[in-house]
C-alpha cells in the first residue's frame, strides 16, 4: 500500500480545522461569578457608604465624586425624573435602556431629545436590537435627522429590529 502524501492543502485544512476548535474552545461562554439564587436584602440605604461600596462591585468600575444617588420607585418616580435631567442637559446625554417602544413615553421622550441634539447636545442612545424593535421608524428617523446618535447591541437578523 502507497504512503498517502501530506500536500500543503492537506495541511492547511488540517491546521484550520485544529485552529477552528481551539477557538470554539476557548471562546465558549463561561459564567465566572456566581449567579444569585435568592434575595438579596441589604440592612443600609443609598446614603450609607455600604452602599456605594455595593454599586462599585456589581458595576465593576467606582462611582465618581460629586455624584449623587436618590432612590426612584417605579416608573412613576423615574421617568418624570429622566425626562427632567435630559430637559436641562447641556453638553452630552447617554442614555442606555433595554426596552425603548412606541407609545405615550416615547411620544414625550423623542421631541426632547430631538430638541436637545439640535441645540448642540451631543445625544447618543445604545439600546438592545430587541427591545427597540417597536420604536416606530418614524420616531427613529426623527432622531436620527436631528443629530441623535443610535446603537444597537445583541443585533439579531431573525426579529425585525429597530433601523
Amino acid at each position: 500500500m502507497a504512503k498517502r502524501k501530506w500536500g500543503w492543502r492537506r495541511v492547511l485544512k488540517i491546521t484550520g480545522l485544529v485552529f477552528a476548535a481551539v477557538l470554539v474552545v476557548a471562546f465558549i461562554p463561561r459564567r465566572l461569578d456566581k449567579p444569585i439564587d435568592h434575595q438579596v436584602v441589604a440592612n443600609y440605604s443609598v446614603r450609607d457608604p455600604a452602599f456605594r461600596e455595593s454599586v462599585e462591585h456589581l458595576v465593576s468600575a467606582p462611582l465618581l465624586e460629586g455624584n449623587k444617588v436618590t432612590p426612584l420607585i417605579n416608573g412613576e418616580q423615574i421617568f418624570p425624573a429622566m425626562l427632567d435631567a435630559i430637559r436641562r442637559a447641556e453638553r452630552t446625554i447617554t442614555l442606555e435602556n433595554f426596552i425603548f417602544r412606541s407609545g405615550k413615553l416615547s411620544a414625550e421622550w423623542v421631541p426632547v431629545l430631538c430638541e436637545r441634539a439640535r441645540a448642540g447636545v451631543e445625544v447618543k442612545m445604545i439600546m438592545d436590537s430587541m427591545g427597540c424593535s417597536k420604536l416606530n421608524q418614524d420616531e427613529l428617523e426623527q432622531l436620527e435627522k436631528a443629530g441623535v446618535e443610535f446603537v444597537k447591541y445583541n443585533r439579531t437578523e431573525w426579529h425585525n429590529s429597530c433601523a
